[in-house]
């Protein structure tokens, strides 16, 4: 079994900090950490001789309620974190497009129809007619929902229209009914990049290349790389309680001091501010994913 090469380096970074502050591992929730660490005949420090480090240990929220992002507020020195948010849009409400009914017995007749369809949505793509395109890529897909390559096309078109959740939605699909689909993983990481999920993006990305390389894909890949290595130094633990509906930090080391995290506890979204504002991300530790 091959781990993800992005859970090593966050595991590593936790480890440093370990070193850097050994009464971390005597935290309460990190019992079993303990215990794995003297099941393999390690020795923990004793509490009193450990090096308390420069972690600070914040206090607990006073108040159970979780601000909302816009009403956060963050501190005015210069953070260490900076995220390229270039580009990042704000995803506008959008009706689920359809999506046909995938238990349908797909004729001849049917198929036929669908390509005249397809062929008439490729025309119109290469006219720059995107609205169009995608209801004749509609059309098509209602005639024959068992198509990756009508979903992938689609999809392609709503992003076009910046229409991003639409076209996740679609190469999600295609990718349900084809997982080697390179064009697919293309777009579906090309919507997520624009809309700030870096570590999706990349994965994505990184996926169409290793199935079909593709230069485009890999200019798309190198331009979200750096906020994803950004993102990858990161090690911070939390917890949120359930019975009072709060949340905490526990640990957050350099470079990433001037920093605030709240884990809404109800959608367990994780908000993360920084000197130039707030926006949404997506942190994981050791493969657990809070979002």
């Amino acid at each position: 079994m091959q781990l993800p090469k992005e859970h090593l380096q966050q595991l590593a970074a936790f480890i440093k900090m370990c070193r850097a502050n050994p009464s971390l591992l005597h935290l309460d929730e990190l019992a079993f950490f303990r215990e794995y660490i003297e099941s393999l005949g390690g020795k923990i420090p004793p509490k009193s001789s450990c090096p308390q480090g420069d972690v600070p240990r914040p206090e607990e929220p006073k108040q159970a309620h979780v601000p909302e992002p816009d009403s956060m507020e963050v501190e005015s020195e210069e953070s260490d974190v900076e995220l390229d948010m270039t580009g990042v849009i704000e995803p506008a409400p959008e009706e689920p497009q359809p999506m046909g009914d995938p238990d349908k017995e797909v004729s001849e007749d049917d198929m036929e129809k669908a390509n005249e369809k397809r062929q008439e949505a490729m025309e119109a793509y290469s006219s720059g007619e995107f609205e169009k395109a995608a209801k004749l890529y509609t059309e098509a897909i209602i005639l024959n929902p068992t198509s990756a390559v009508y979903f992938t096309k689609r999809g392609q078109c709503f992003l076009q229209l910046n229409q991003l959740v639409s076209c996740e939605r679609d190469c999600s699909r295609a990718l349900e009914l084809n997982p080697d689909s390179a064009a697919a993983y293309k777009f579906r990481g090309r919507a997520r990049r624009l809309l700030g999920q870096w570590s999706e993006a990349a994965s994505d990305l990184r996926a169409a290349c290793k199935i079909d390389f593709d230069e485009q894909a890999d200019e798309w890949l190198r331009e979200v790389t750096p906020n994803v290595s950004t993102l990858n130094q990161l090690c911070c633990i939390l917890f949120a309680s359930p019975s009072h509906g709060s949340s905490r930090w526990l640990c957050c080391g350099p470079p990433f001091k001037n920093v605030m995290f709240f884990l809404e506890p109800t959608t367990r979204t994780l908000f993360c501010c920084v000197q130039h504002g707030c926006f949404r991300a997506q942190f994981y530790l050791l493969g657990e994913r809070f979002a």
